[in-house]
């Protein structure tokens, strides 16, 4: 399977922050990344991303969770530089 690449990431970012992908089912997509072959993805910012992903679904002790859509859109644009 081919590691993924900086548009398939957005496109998660894009779903999770338009309430078309739950926060999650974001989460599992990107564990399976983070917690398989890491060697095969080669861009550090898709890294940092599915490292962002990953963690979408965990609960803050002061708001509902620790990411807000504001971390997921400022990823995009992160994302958006080219490599």
């Amino acid at each position: 399977m081919e590691p993924p690449t900086r548009p398939k990431v957005e496109a998660v970012l894009r779903g999770l922050i338009n309430g078309e992908q739950t926060r999650e089912a974001a989460s599992a997509w990107a564990l399976d990344w983070l917690l398989g072959d890491v060697w095969c993805i080669s861009d550090p910012t898709v890294w940092e991303a599915l490292e962002l992903l990953g963690a979408a679904d965990l609960i803050s002790t002061d708001r509902p969770f620790l990411y807000n859509d504001e971390d997921f859109r400022a990823c995009l644009d992160r994302l958006s530089v080219p490599a």
